[in-house]
């Protein structure tokens, strides 16, 4: 779990705001910096079917609050896999 800070820029609403005002003022700052939480767990895994071939499987899920107050916090889930190749016994190169 990490409760970490999140900076956005907001160069639009700055710009807007150096034209309305004609300078620039601590009201109308140019970086945006918001708390934000975000819990992530996971299951990482291998398996070998033989020396020469493996599997790799990943899943991810967590729950983060948005960067913009506007929106609500949500839930992820991530899933990858990848076949793992090692050429070692046929060329003598780990590769």
């Amino acid at each position: 779990m990490r409760n970490n800070d999140r900076t956005t820029i907001n160069l639009n609403r700055w710009v807007k705001g150096i034209i309305d005002s004609g300078k620039v003022t601590p009201t109308n700052p140019l970086l945006d910096t918001k708390p934000a939480l975000r819990a992530v767990f996971g299951v990482h895994s291998a398996y070998a079917f033989n020396p020469a071939l493996g599997l790799v499987a990943n899943v991810e899920g967590g729950y983060a609050e948005s960067a913009s107050r506007s929106n609500s916090a949500g839930v992820a889930i991530s899933s990858t896999a990848a076949l793992s190749t090692n050429r070692d016994h046929v060329i003598g190169i780990p590769l």
